[in-house]
């Protein structure tokens, strides 16, 4: 036990050794300096060029002692706090990394606040070979995703569903109003804005009219399903929690099913686009 015990003492001491060799430096040069400063000084009266060399040392050993007293602040005290400030960093950065690790495990790439850029839209609709679409309206994300949308469905052959709540049924247009307090008058706006964006489209679509209004807004694209849950509040913000779930593991799984269930009681629309 003592030989460890000593061991770990040299050790130590070479680490405090090692350490403090650039102070050791600093203090040599400073002393140099002074040395010849003050044999400068001493000869201050005689002729030759003492006059123009004094000033030049004085300022150099001005500028070495205040070099100096930075390096040593830095060693005793700044180091030790952007050492700590770093440690602090590392730390924020592995709870982050093992945070998303275990949401990337459960099936949620993306979780953010942003719906309109939060989401890699562009990348998955390059990969996508089913695009599903579930909300009360979304003519303005139709409008912002029109080419991408007939761009996936001409070259990969997606098929494209559109999800919709019946606004022509009275107890489903009450619903909506009850839940939103948005007026009959502009819910009806907004269904016939999707409706003509989607007669504009050059794809297929395959429309549905559910009878059942869904509190969730969902895209599926490919193997990757984006939601967020509806806010009833008034004036609700356009951006909104949103994730994107794998649709192969268990919890994309699970959406899947719920948003079949809905789509199994759902008036296909043949007449409307």
């Amino acid at each position: 036990m003592a030989k460890v015990h000593d061991g770990v003492s040299g050790e130590c001491v070479r680490r405090v050794a090692g350490k403090f060799r650039g102070i050791h430096v600093g203090l040599l040069g400073a002393s140099l300096c002074v040395l010849l400063y003050l044999g400068l000084v001493s000869l201050e009266r005689g002729e030759g060029i003492v006059p123009v060399l004094l000033p030049v040392a004085t300022n150099l050993t001005l500028t070495v002692f205040g070099a100096f007293a930075v390096g040593l602040m830095w060693e005793i005290s700044s180091k030790r706090a952007l050492v700590g400030e770093v440690q602090s960093h590392s730390d924020e950065l592995l709870r982050d990394v093992g945070l998303s690790v275990s949401l990337a495990s459960q099936g949620i790439l993306i979780a953010t606040t942003k719906f309109h850029s939060g989401v890699p839209w562009e990348k998955y609709f390059l990969e996508a070979d089913e695009i599903d679409v579930c909300w009360w309206a979304g003519f303005a994300w139709l409008q912002q995703h029109r080419s991408s949308i007939e761009a996936a469905v001409q070259r990969n052959g997606a098929r494209f569903r559109y999800v919709i709540p019946d606004v022509r049924d009275c107890d489903v247009l009450a619903q909506m109003v009850a839940a939103s307090g948005v007026r009959e008058e502009e819910i009806k706006v907004e269904n016939d804005k999707v409706m003509n964006m989607l007669r504009c489209l050059n794809v297929k679509v395959d429309l549905h009219r559910v009878k059942r209004v869904p509190r969730y807004g969902m895209v599926r694209l490919g193997s990757r399903v984006i939601f967020f849950p509806y806010s009833m509040l008034e004036g609700r913000p356009q951006d909104r929690p949103t994730f994107v779930l794998d649709g192969d593991t268990a919890l994309g799984q699970t959406f899947l099913r719920d948003f079949n269930g809905l789509l199994d009681n759902a008036q296909k629309d043949d007449s409307a686009v």
